[in-house]
C-alpha cells in the first residue's frame, strides 16, 4: 500500500537537495519524520488485520508482532511512504480478502510438495478502507515533516 501525497515531488526535490548537501543529520531527520508520519498507517493496518484475519493458524499472532513496516524512498521513481510486510506475507492478496494456506501440511515433506489453496476470509479492499481512515492524518504529518526539513535546509544554507 502506498500513501500517495501531492507532496511527492517535494519529497523528491528535498531528497535530491539532501544528496547534494551531503548532510547525514538532515537525511536522518527526513527519515525520522517520514517514519513518524507512517506510524498511524502501520498501527491501523495491524489493528485492521487483527480484526479481520483468521484467528486460527497463527497468522493473526504473527501480525501482532508488528509485521508491517514503513519504508521511505526519498528519490527515484517510487518517491513516498510505503507500508510493507517484513515477512513473506502478500499484503496485496490479503487486501483482496484471500490467504494462501496448505490443505494438509506434512512437516516431513518440503513446503513445495504440500497441497495449497486460496481461501477467502474477508471482503476485498478491507485494508484500503482501514488505511483511508488515517490517511489524512498521515498526509498532514508528511507535509509537516517536509516543511520543517525545508525550513532547516533553508536556515543552514543561509549561514
Amino acid at each position: 500500500m502506498d500513501l500517495k501525497i501531492e507532496g511527492a515531488e517535494r519529497l523528491d526535490r528535498l531528497g535530491r537537495v539532501l544528496k547534494q548537501i551531503g548532510d547525514k543529520d538532515l537525511t536522518k531527520a527526513l527519515y525520522r519524520g517520514m517514519n513518524h508520519a507512517g506510524g498511524p498507517l502501520r498501527d491501523e493496518a495491524v489493528a485492521a488485520a487483527l480484526y479481520v484475519l483468521p484467528k486460527r493458524g497463527g497468522l493473526a499472532r504473527q501480525v501482532l508482532r508488528r509485521d508491517f513496516t514503513v519504508r521511505v524512498r526519498q528519490t527515484g521513481r517510487n518517491v513516498g511512504v510505503q507500508l510493507r510486510s517484513g515477512r513473506r506475507h502478500d499484503i496485496a492478496r490479503w487486501n483482496r480478502g484471500v490467504i494462501r494456506r496448505p490443505v494438509f501440511a506434512d512437516a516431513s515433506k518440503p513446503r513445495s510438495d504440500w497441497a495449497w489453496v486460496n481461501q477467502r476470509f474477508a471482503d476485498p479492499g478491507w485494508l484500503d478502507t482501514a488505511l483511508n481512515r488515517v490517511a489524512p492524518e498521515a498526509r498532514t504529518q508528511v507535509i509537516r515533516a517536509l516543511d520543517e526539513l525545508a525550513a532547516e535546509i533553508d536556515a543552514r544554507t543561509r549561514i
